[in-house]
């Protein structure tokens, strides 16, 4: 699917998580817990809800230590920063059953998002950029916060979108959000934490060049970001001259590897519909050779 298509389909969907239920309604996991909190990894500072089925003394809040460990009746010292609490209680179920419990049923919930509390940055072309404040109940995904900035504008580069986050050792790190990926299920929408920044660039306009039998031969850019076909350049460039050899036409590109690469195509067939149209790509160089009797 085009750019194109995935900034209509998330934008829809952006108003769609605005104006809806779903804002409050977060998807629930197979274990009770919504989509966020299942996919968030504790941190310290968190605060952790364990439960033990029918043992209260094994059972309460604990706090995450700065070294991401949690001190547990029974078991001492165990690490709980960096995992989910679904692998939490895991963790946990394992090592009561293996020296003190038959088959003890265990539910870890983060009652207090310690990274949770601050605010985040949203930047580049989104509706309403700037600041926006974390709550400590639940954690923010990446796909949400953007529609807190009222969407993507429609010349925002979706596969383009990064996250730059802060390390404890204050060092910067920018990674993909691989937003198209998130929404067709390919992907995990990511927890966002205190002082993230989300950086959405803009669609670079498609400049082609096109020479030969055409009206008015020269170098067009796109009108919009919906990209720019094989024969939408012709009609900028005023369409063909009489002598045009529609059947011949070329297309010679600058590949990956800064080599030139031709494409041979012959027009007739896409008017015919018999073949799709050509999506050029920034740089194009179109040729269109005149014909001879």
């Amino acid at each position: 699917m085009k750019k194109t298509g995935w900034i209509l389909i998330l934008l829809c969907f952006s108003s769609f998580t605005l104006s809806g239920g779903n804002a409050d309604e977060p998807a629930i996991s197979e274990g009770g817990q919504s989509t966020q909190e299942a996919l968030y990894a504790i941190s310290t500072g968190d605060t952790i809800d364990i439960q033990v089925y029918q043992e209260s003394d094994l059972s309460g809040d604990f706090s995450v230590n700065e070294d991401g460990t949690i001190s547990y009746p029974l078991l001492g010292i165990i690490q709980a920063a960096g995992i989910t609490a679904v692998e939490l209680e895991k963790n946990i179920t394992d090592l009561l059953e293996k020296d003190y419990l038959v088959n003890p049923f265990v539910r870890v919930k983060v009652k207090k998002y310690k990274t949770l509390e601050g605010s985040i940055m949203i930047m580049g072309t989104v509706r309403n950029p700037g600041s926006f404040t974390l709550t400590a109940d639940r954690p923010l995904m990446a796909l949400d916060a953007i529609s807190l900035a009222g969407g993507f504008n429609a010349s925002a580069d979706i596969n383009g979108a990064v996250l730059i986050r802060t390390r404890s050792d204050g060092k910067k790190e920018t990674s993909s959000l691989f937003l198209d990926k998130v929404f067709t299920g390919e992907k995990q929408d990511t927890p966002l934490q205190s002082g993230d920044m989300i950086s959405v660039p803009e669609l670079e306009k498609i400049t082609v060049t096109v020479l030969g039998s055409v009206k008015n031969p020269g170098t067009y850019a796109a009108p919009d970001y919906k990209g720019l076909t094989l024969t939408r350049a012709i009609s900028l460039a005023g369409g063909f001259t009489n002598m045009a050899a529609i059947k011949k036409v070329k297309i010679i590109r600058t590949d990956a590897n800064n080599r030139k690469v031709t494409l041979e195509t012959r027009l007739d067939s896409i008017f015919k519909g018999e073949q799709k149209d050509i999506e050029l790509q920034n740089g194009d160089l179109v040729t269109v050779p005149e014909r001879f009797f």
